[in-house]
């Protein structure tokens, strides 16, 4: 039986689901917020897309439990966006959350 957890709406997302985070520049507020969705919902992955950051944001983003995508240059966040769904699409999740 798939895993569940249960969104904001307060209804069940059923299968795999993964919440995708853009950031750039944002060393000092990415941890807090992947620990908080982390601890939230226990069932859900969480991508941080870093869009060439030149601070450590993929670093406090990967030892706060995120996956991480670094970009080595700033793309924008249509770019960024592009590359969290086609990780989202590669391995199959069901649903993806901005």
């Amino acid at each position: 039986m798939p895993e569940r957890t249960r969104g904001i709406s307060g209804r069940v997302l059923r299968g795999q689901v993964c919440a995708i985070i853009l950031a750039f520049e944002k060393r000092k507020t990415i941890g807090r917020v992947v620990r908080a969705i982390r601890d939230r919902y226990k069932n859900l992955e969480v991508l941080v897309v870093d869009d060439g950051s030149s601070d450590k944001t993929s670093l406090v983003a990967l030892r706060a439990g995120a996956h991480v995508i670094r970009l080595l240059e700033n793309r924008g966040p249509m770019y960024a966006l592009r590359i969290g769904f086609s990780y989202c699409l590669e391995r199959g999740y069901e649903v993806c959350l901005l």
